[in-house]
């Protein structure tokens, strides 16, 4: 066996080498899938990393440890991506402040220019509009009184003129009078102008030099204006011009100081003016200064605020609660009497999942939750889970004491060690097998971990490993029932040498700690068992998989297992081959032996199967039709046909089978035969060694109805006698009546008719009955009833009657109930039930009828506050014997404040 595994392993490994890469994530999710692309998107965002062998195992369901981690991994990159976001944020904040300051700034700037020149402007536009106004009124004025001042001016001037002329004129006369007495002899002398006549009259000139006046220069431009303008003038004209223009002039001047006095007035206005803008500008200055400083602060103080409140978060709940049950009559107490699992276990009849215990407690309750981001994606969570009873309930004492799991640590990281827990644990989903630890026996019915210890998931590279520890039992020191502590644990490991290729190892043990107590046995048990495993997506759509295990019990014997498979398709057909091997004796401490149908889990130990299967699905007539075969050898693990009746016999089984489904005129219609011929090896006497099986079916759905026939036949195929013949027949109703009102109902008859009495089949016939009716009505937008009444009745042939083995159980149970549920106010809810279930059923054996009424009030107080109210009273009666009737009463109340 060895030799064979390891040349299996070896062409598994050699496959999957040489072959290429495959493209999918998981190799159990087909790219043709519907959810393939979300997959995709899943495992490239590192939410979902698959299971340690490489697959996705899309339809099984999602337990808590499952979301825990993909939770952890969402809330690591969300974190991650809110702190880049509250950085982006503040950068943005900064960069926008900045441009903000850089804006006010640039403002207050252009502000203070345009201030500056708006003052500039308005100086000199008022400066202008006064030069202006001034010039228009000296202009007008000038236009008005030109004439007149010109020929006064001018009057005035020749007046001078002339005065000056014949003053002139008379000195020159005397003068000429005085010097002709002495020299008559010479000829008289022209007259001289009057300017010279002046000028010779001057002190210190020579008599015979003329005296010449010169003109000032605003004068002479003003002549040689008018001269250009109007051409020759005569001098007396021209003079009387001069005078007049320098007249207005001076009028003009004087006019012109007057003004520009005042405008100089306005200017020393405006600059003061300009000097308040600018010392308004300067407090504006002040005051963004302030406001900046102060936004610094605040988004400094918000920054600390929010990390300090990012670090550590603390989350939870208190509540305080009341429970009181009173019970009478001396019947055993049962929540549901028509209960089959009751008599299950005589500890049922004590258990509070079962039956109704006399009590009255009032506890406190203190759930905690501290996470603490203690660096870049390392997660720290604490839990601890308490509470104090207050009075009653048996409990020996009011101290503070643990719940049940109530204290844990958990570490999430991105380095090697990814996840570390401490407190009640159980192996994560897609670690181990079902050939070394199966994860139910480290559970309860409610799927919670048992067991305390420790786990730690590490990652390093393309290396995978799980580990834990955990306590089986508390060391009993009782004189006389002395044990040790006994421990186990369990280590999974997982290395992907390539994208497909994957090799693993397992090892499991559990142990008793010798040192736990000062004395005890001299031996110490211990059960192990160590794994080897690989499992390779081949091309072409191939996957191949193989695990070879041995264990060690507590003698030191040592038992083999094996498991390995091959999957793929060929064209459009899909093949799958097999082989498993577990020798007898093989049962480590976590595997459970033997396989429990009901349940679908455990293993059969002693076996040894090899399977090869085959199917082609075919689109024919617009349906589709499935070709099907296989060949199956089962046995025990030597393949050696065992004596007596438990023995096994070593089976070789070939089937085919054809299956045809479609929508026929509005109805989903399947129909199948499969045919399986078995040899049998056996040491039993007289077996049957060759038999045919033939099993037929067919079903149809037409809503509201549905209905399936199927008969199997098996015949001993070498005699040509019948063996067994099951038939069948089941038919169902389901309509929607209105809204509110569905009817149901159904029938089914079975019948297990057995010719052969070497057939390993058991004889049953049986009809089962049902109806039911469900109701829901809005009475009104806050008020709604609910109602339902429900019937089954089981009745088993007189020639094959009812035992505790049978299939189903016989009798017969009606149910009742009616209910009202009103949302008084937004923050109060009433609800209310009343129920009757009655009939005789002979498992667990009663016939009687219950009657239950319960009454309950939630309020919502405040915000993570609820308050909750409840009343319930239960009466038995039984029929069968008045002993077993009784009555229950139940009072509870609850105040529960999250935080």
């Amino acid at each position: 066996m060895k030799r064979y595994m390891a040349a299996i392993i070896a062409v598994v490994v050699a496959l999957a080498l040489a072959l290429p890469v495959m493209a999918n994530p998981f190799a159990d999710v087909p790219e043709n899938h519907w959810a393939y692309e979300a997959v995709k998107q899943l495992a490239a965002a590192g939410l979902v990393q698959g299971f340690p062998d490489g697959t996705f195992k899309g339809s099984e369901g999602m337990t808590r440890y499952q979301m825990a981690m993909v939770v952890a991994r969402l809330l690591s990159d969300l974190d991650a991506q809110i702190r880049d976001a509250i950085q982006q944020a503040k950068d943005e904040a900064t960069i926008q402040e900045a441009q903000q300051q850089e804006a006010i700034n640039k403002a207050i700037d252009e502000a203070k220019m345009q201030a500056v020149d708006m003052s500039k402007a308005a100086a000199q536009e008022i400066a202008q509009a006064a030069a202006e106004e001034a010039a228009k009124a000296a202009a007008e004025q000038a236009a008005q009184g030109a004439a007149e001042q010109a020929r006064k001016a001018a009057e005035e001037a020749i007046q001078a003129h002339a005065a000056a002329q014949a003053k002139a004129n008379a000195e020159a006369q005397a003068q000429a009078g005085a010097q002709a007495q002495p020299e008559q002899a010479q000829p008289a002398q022209p007259a001289q102008p009057a300017e010279a006549a002046a000028q010779q009259a001057q002190p210190g000139q020579s008599q015979s030099q003329p005296v010449v006046v010169e003109k000032p220069i605003i004068e002479k431009i003003i002549e040689q204006h008018i001269v250009e303008k109007e051409g020759s003038v005569d001098q007396a004209t021209l003079d009387a011009r001069v005078a007049e223009t320098i007249a207005v002039i001076e009028a003009l001047k004087t006019e012109f100081n007057q003004e520009l006095s005042a405008l100089g007035v306005r200017v020393t206005a405006l600059e003061d003016q300009l000097a308040l803008v600018n010392s308004k500008i300067e407090d504006v200055n002040q005051v963004t200064a302030q406001l900046s400083s102060k936004l610094a602060k605040t988004a400094s103080d918000l920054e600390a605020h929010i990390a300090g409140h990012e670090k550590v978060r603390i989350s939870g709940d208190s509540a305080v609660r009341f429970n009181d049950v009173d019970i009478s009559g001396s019947g055993t107490p049962w929540l549901d009497p028509f209960n089959p699992e009751n008599n299950d276990a005589a500890e049922n009849a004590s258990s509070t999942d079962y039956v109704f215990a006399p009590t009255s407690e009032f506890s406190h309750e203190l759930n905690l939750k501290l996470t603490a981001n203690v660096a870049d994606g390392v997660v720290a969570e604490a839990g601890l889970a308490a509470m104090t009873n207050i009075f009653g309930g048996g409990w020996d004492n009011n101290a503070f004491q643990l719940k049940d799991n109530g204290l844990y640590l958990d570490i999430v990281t991105p380095g090697i060690l990814r996840h570390v827990h401490v407190g009640n644990v159980a192996e994560p989903a897609g670690t181990f097998s079902d050939l070394t630890l199966q994860g139910h026996l480290l559970r309860d019915d409610d799927g919670v971990p048992i067991y305390e210890g420790a786990l730690a998931e590490m990652a390093y590279g393309r290396l995978n490993a799980t580990g834990l520890v955990w306590r089986l039992q508390a060391p009993v020191t009782d004189a006389g029932s002395a044990a040790y502590a006994r421990y186990a644990a369990a280590v999974d490991a997982k290395l992907s040498l390539t994208d497909n290729l994957i090799i693993g190892a397992t090892y499991v043990t559990a142990f008793d700690d010798e040192k736990s107590i000062a004395n005890g046995p001299a031996t110490v048990d211990r059960d192990s068992v160590a794994a080897v495993n690989a499992k390779a997506n081949l091309a072409l759509g191939w996957s191949a998989s193989a695990e070879f295990a041995r264990h060690i019990d507590g003698s030191g014997a040592q038992h083999t297992a094996a498991d390995m498979s091959l999957d793929g398709r060929l064209g459009p057909v899909q093949l799958g081959a097999a082989y498993t091997r577990v020798e007898a004796g093989y049962q480590p401490e976590f595997v459970e032996v033997p396989y429990d149908s009901t349940e679908d889990r455990g293993i059969d130990n002693n076996v040894k199967t090899v399977s090869v299967q085959a199917s082609l699905p075919l689109a024919v007539v617009g349906g589709q039709l499935t070709l099907t075969g296989g060949y199956e050898k089962t046995g025990n693990a030597n393949w050696v046909p065992e004596p007596g009746d438990d023995g096994k016999d070593v089976v070789a089984t070939q089937s085919a089978g054809v299956k045809f489904e479609r929508n026929l005129l509005g109805a989903d219609v399947a129909a199948g035969v499969d045919v399986a011929l078995a040899h049998r090896d056996s040491a039993k006497p007289n077996p049957i060694v060759n038999s045919l099986e033939i099993a037929r079916s067919i079903s149809a759905t037409y809503a509201p109805l549905s209905a399936e026939y199927s008969v199997t036949d098996v015949r001993d195929f070498d005699a040509k006698t019948p063996v067994s013949k099951e038939t069948v027949l089941d038919l169902g109703f389901a309509h929607n009546l209105t809204p509110a009102i569905a009817l149901r109902g159904g029938y089914k008859s079975y019948n297990m008719d057995v010719q052969d009495a070497r057939s390993t089949a058991v004889p049953e016939a049986y009809t089962v009955k049902t109806a039911g009716v469900d109701l829901g009505f809005d009475v009104t937008t806050v008020t709604k009833l609910t109602g339902s009444w429900e019937y089954k009745r089981v009745d088993y042939s007189d020639a094959t009657p009812w035992t505790e083995d049978s299939t189903e159980i016989e009798g017969v149970k009606t149910t009742a109930k009616a209910g009202i549920e009103s949302q008084v106010t937004p923050n109060t809810k009433l609800t209310g039930e009343v129920s009757m279930a009655s009939g005789s059923v002979k498992d667990p054996g009663v016939d009687g009828r219950m009657l239950a009424g319960e009454i309950g009030l939630a309020h919502h107080i405040a915000e993570n506050t609820d308050l909750e109210l409840g009343y319930k009273a239960v009466s038995y009666t039984a029929n069968d014997d008045p002993a077993n009737s009784y009555r229950s009463n139940v009072a509870t109340a609850s105040l529960v404040v999250k935080f």
